[in-house]
């Protein structure tokens, strides 16, 4: 009565995500105290006060939520999503025209608001240390360990957690990277070849070819190394699951042995902050997981909702009963009141008995609507939750299928990239960089190798070189030797050819003369034959001229006096 409450910052109250199990408040007992004041007090009842410059950090609700606080029983808004948009908002989330009109009434003369948006001032802030402070002692560790089947639990499963961590890394590597192993994985150790001049390409690549035959064969053997390992792994695993079993049995057993001195420790700080505390199931994930579905959401909202009427109701049933309690208390004060006379007195008692007997009956009426209410509601929920389990099952029979169907088409697709990847190795197009610590470090030491063996190789190939060289040099000086001497004698021979040469055609040329005047001589003397037969003929020639010549003038003679006698004897 007559009371002002003030809490700041009291977004808290309902959005306190930072807080921790002990700093939250029950809000159910609060709003339950504040609507029992406002019930039973009226005019003289307390007095909220309510300050936060966040009033909204989760969830939009939490204003209304908090405005609730403010207002009494029969005044109070729907608090939650699914009766605040069936009350205030259309179907695409916005405020109808009513809605609107009607929150901004339910609202009005709760809210005052100011605006510090520009204000430069900085609030101070808290400083927190953490102080770790042992909530078991030495002598309490012995229960613990003998009725505590989480730390149990918690132990072997963080040894299997470690182990199957483990596995699934060396899984990975063996089904990974080291699936792919081949000589083509290692084909850039042949740009060694490329990249010096010194030493032939196939002799170079013979060596490499050679390291890298050793190196897959490293790689195996490590391989090999890594599926014992899977294989220990496993049998831990499953050495640790027996552990775990032996144990939990062993402690049941102590319970069932020693149920004082567990129920002892059931009670204890420990046990009840261990239970708090403890993580959330499958279940509970899972639901967490599925929340968002449509037909998973729906189904909870109609939870929710079924959920929050039976709530409504039994607080509306509560506030009543505590509203006529504190009725019924004040009256029977009234009654200790000496200035009431006999006959008030009597009046009022009167009024306190038919008051019980009509509250009587009013319960008695209102317990069995209400149960029959609450009964019908609890019958829905049921049905909803055998829908919604049926729908869990759907989904999870689906997700299964997803899933085995994902793992298939990830194991299809990682078979073709592999083919893929080895085609483009061998082919040259894909040289990519090897993640495995170990192989890139067994791949390290087998190019140093390498490396080391063309060095010597390059040695070998320099002295081959030199002696090469060295034959080459002292066969280039013999076979200069040889020239100078095939030239000296080619020279001998030029010169004694010369000489023949000369002698040759000295003689020649003697004889040249010799025939010339041989030729001369004769020439001369067939030229005086000639010309003594040519004189000859000439005047053989002559003669016969001469000869003939005279045998015509006889002829012409005779014919002359054959002529004369012919015309003396025709005279």
């Amino acid at each position: 009565r007559k009371t002002l409450l003030i809490i700041d910052e009291a977004h808290k109250l309902y959005g306190g995500g930072d807080l921790s199990s002990l700093e939250r408040p029950d809000m159910n007992a609060l709003h339950q105290s504040l609507m029992t004041s406002y019930a039973v007090s009226g005019a003289d009842s307390v007095r909220l006060l309510l300050m936060t410059a966040t009033p909204i950090t989760v969830n939009p609700i939490e204003l209304v939520q908090l405005m609730n606080l403010c207002k009494p029983i029969e005044n109070q808004m729907p608090s939650t999503f699914e009766l605040f948009s069936e009350t205030y908002l259309n179907e695409d989330g916005s405020f109808s025209s009513k809605g609107e009109q009607k929150y901004l009434d339910d609202i009005a003369g709760h809210i005052s608001y100011l605006n510090r948006e520009k204000d430069a001032r900085q609030f101070s802030q808290p400083i927190v240390k953490k102080v770790l402070v042992p909530i078991v002692t030495e002598s309490q560790m012995k229960d613990v360990k003998d009725f505590d089947k989480f730390i149990a639990k918690t132990d072997s499963e963080a040894a299997v957690l470690q182990l199957q961590n483990e596995l699934a890394k060396n899984t990975e590597k063996i089904e990974g990277e080291l699936k792919e192993i081949d000589k083509n994985r290692f084909q850039y150790l042949k740009q060694i070849c490329q990249e010096q001049d010194t030493i032939p390409q196939k002799k170079c690549n013979t060596i490499v070819n050679k390291r890298i035959a050793e190196l897959v064969r490293e790689v195996r053997e490590y391989t090999k190394g890594i599926r014992e390992q899977i294989k220990d792994i496993r049998t831990s695993i499953k050495d640790s699951n027996t552990n775990k079993r032996d144990a939990l049995l062993a402690i049941q057993n102590k319970i069932n042995e020693n149920p004082e001195l567990f129920q002892k420790y059931r009670t204890s700080t420990y046990a009840a902050l261990r239970t708090a505390c403890s993580s959330k199931s499958m279940t509970s994930r899972f639901s967490e997981v599925t929340k968002d579905i449509p037909q998973v959401a729906e189904l909870d909202r109609q939870i929710q909702i079924d959920e929050e009427r039976i709530a409504m109701m039994e607080q509306r049933a509560k506030i009543d009963v505590a509203s006529f309690k504190l009725k019924l208390k004040q009256m029977k004060e009234m009654l200790r009141d000496p200035q009431w006379n006999d006959l008030e007195r009597s009046v009022l008692e009167s009024t306190i008995q038919i008051s019980k007997k009509e509250f009587r009956k009013t319960q008695k009426t209102n317990s069995k609507k209400f149960k029959e209410e609450i009964d019908d509601i609890q019958k829905e929920i049921k049905e909803t939750e055998k829908a919604k389990k049926k729908v869990f099952a759907k989904v999870r029979k689906t997700l299964k299928k997803i899933e085995a169907n994902n793992k298939k088409d990830e194991k299809e697709n990682q078979k073709k990239e592999r083919e893929l990847r080895k085609s483009q190795r061998a082919q040259g197009e894909l040289m990519d960089e090897i993640q495995d610590e170990e192989v890139r470090v067994m791949a390290e030491r087998k190019q140093v190798m390498i490396e080391s063996d063309l060095k010597e190789i390059e040695e070998e190939e320099r002295e081959k070189y030199a002696e090469k060289a060295r034959k080459q040099k002292e066969k280039e000086v013999a076979k200069e030797e040889k020239q100078r001497a095939k030239e000296s004698e080619k020279t001998r021979k030029a010169q004694e050819k010369l000489r023949e040469q000369e002698r040759k055609a000295t003689e020649k040329e003697a004889k040249k003369n010799a025939d010339k005047t041989r030729k001369a001589q004769e020439k001369l003397r067939e030229q005086s034959e000639k010309e003594a037969k040519k004189n000859a003929d000439k005047t053989r020639k002559a003669q016969e001229k001469l000869r003939e010549q005279e045998r015509k003038a006889t002829e012409k003679m005779k014919k002359a006096q054959e002529k004369a006698a012919t015309k003396k004897n025709r005279k």
